[in-house]
């Protein structure tokens, strides 16, 4: 009887890592649909927005996504190294550990802007310095624009 009810259990625990495993794998399988989702609108916004001809889209998208992939390389950084300051200052760590995290901090912030400054020449190359400057306008837009989206319908919600 006590190895029936051992089997059982084990059984029932692998069940349910199972389903936790395919609850995982379908949660990330949504989120890069949703990814995949809104890079398409903001690939259409951001064309419409900076009013790319077809000649310019298809010289600019591309240094468009290896820019893109250096930006989110560095922001995660910077994300990283902000909780890093945070717990710092939860746990009370001291000056020091205190005074190296703000110093990651601030150097992650500097990586962005160097990115943007770095790749601003490139950006040239392909758009006038008018259509640059909408490129930045539209992205912020965009965010806002998904923030509020977002404010109005929270994750969970069923509204569509």
């Amino acid at each position: 009887m006590k190895r029936i009810i051992r089997i059982l259990c084990i059984a029932t625990l692998l069940l349910a890592a199972a389903s936790a495993f395919a609850q995982n794998e379908r949660s990330g399988q949504r989120k890069n649909e949703w990814r995949e989702k809104m890079k398409t609108e903001k690939i259409g916004f951001l064309t419409s927005e900076i009013g790319l001809t077809s000649e310019e889209a298809k010289l600019f998208w591309p240094v468009y996504e290896k820019i893109e992939a250096a930006r989110e390389a560095a922001m995660e950084r910077s994300f990283k190294a902000f909780h890093a300051l945070e717990r710092s200052l939860r746990e009370e760590k001291g000056e020091a550990a205190i005074a190296e995290a703000l110093n990651e901090y601030l150097a992650a912030g500097e990586e962005l802007s160097a990115i943007d400054r770095q790749y601003v020449g490139e950006y040239r190359r392909i758009l006038s310095s008018e259509k640059i400057a909408r490129l930045y306008f539209a992205e912020e837009k965009f965010r806002r624009n998904q923030i509020n989206r977002l404010g109005s319908n929270p994750p969970g919600n069923n509204r569509k």
